[in-house]
């Protein structure tokens, strides 16, 4: 799970990242 750490957090930062652009294109229209 150590050795994977780092794969799961880049994981986690794309979905967040992708979720956070969806919010914006709400909160823009």
């Amino acid at each position: 799970m150590g050795m994977n750490r780092h794969y799961v957090y880049q994981c986690i930062h794309l979905v967040v990242r992708m979720i956070r652009e969806r919010i914006v294109k709400d909160l823009g229209n």
